[in-house]
C-alpha cells in the first residue's frame, strides 16, 4: 500500500504534537515548582518549631543560627531563580514572603512592597466585571482555612497601576503538624 500525505495534515500533525508536548511541559514543570515548595515549605515550618522548642548554650545557639541562615539563604535562592511568581501568607492573607517574579508581575518595586501587605486587597480585590470581590468569598484563602490545595486556571489579578491579568493559580496550604501556618501561593500570567 502506498500511504500519501498531504502537507496540511502533516502541518496539523506537528501542530497537535508540539501543543500536547507544551501542555506536558507546563504541567511537569507546576509539579517540580510545587514539589520544591512544598520541600521549602517543610524547611521554614522545621526552622520555627526548631526555634520555638529548643533553648541551646551560647556555642550551641551561634551554630544553630548559623545552619538556620544558611537554610535561609538556600530557600531565598530556590525563590528568587524560579520563574513563577512566588508568594506565601499567613493565616491573615498577609505576604510573610515573595520571589521578584510576583514583584514584577504585580507591577511592585520591590518585596517590601509586598510583605507584610494583604495580598486579597493588592491583587484580587476585584473580580473581572468590575464588581468588589470580598476577601471572605475568595477561594484561595477558603481553600487553605480548610486545608485544602486549590488551583483556578482562568483568574483575574490585578496589578500595583490598576489594570488587570488573567492568571492561572495554584494555592497549598502550609502544616505544622495538624496546625495550618498559612499558605504558598502560585502562579503564571
Amino acid at each position: 500500500q502506498v500511504l500519501i500525505l498531504h502537507a496540511r495534515d502533516i502541518q496539523r500533525s506537528l501542530l497537535e504534537n508540539q501543543q500536547k508536548v507544551a501542555t506536558s511541559l507546563k504541567r511537569l514543570e507546576y509539579f517540580v515548582v510545587s514539589f520544591l515548595l512544598l520541600m521549602v515549605a517543610g524547611l521554614i515550618v522545621y526552622s520555627e518549631m526548631m526555634q520555638r522548642k529548643m533553648k541551646l548554650a551560647d556555642r550551641e545557639r551561634t551554630r544553630y543560627l548559623e545552619t538556620i541562615a544558611a537554610s535561609e539563604e538556600r530557600f531565598r535562592l530556590l525563590l528568587n531563580s524560579a520563574a513563577e511568581a512566588i508568594y506565601g501568607v499567613d493565616l491573615d492573607g498577609n505576604c510573610t514572603f515573595c520571589n521578584p517574579a510576583s514583584v514584577r508581575l504585580l507591577g511592585y518595586e520591590r518585596p517590601e512592597d509586598l510583605l507584610g501587605k494583604n495580598m486579597h486587597r493588592l491583587m484580587h480585590h476585584t473580580r473581572p466585571d468590575g464588581t468588589p470581590y470580598p476577601g471572605e468569598d475568595c477561594q484561595i484563602y477558603q481553600s487553605f482555612r480548610r486545608g485544602e490545595d486549590f488551583h483556578l486556571s482562568d483568574d483575574v489579578f490585578w496589578r500595583a497601576d490598576g489594570s488587570s491579568f488573567s492568571a492561572e493559580c495554584w494555592s497549598h496550604p502550609i502544616r505544622s503538624g495538624d496546625e495550618i501556618l498559612g499558605s504558598v501561593v502560585t502562579f503564571l500570567d
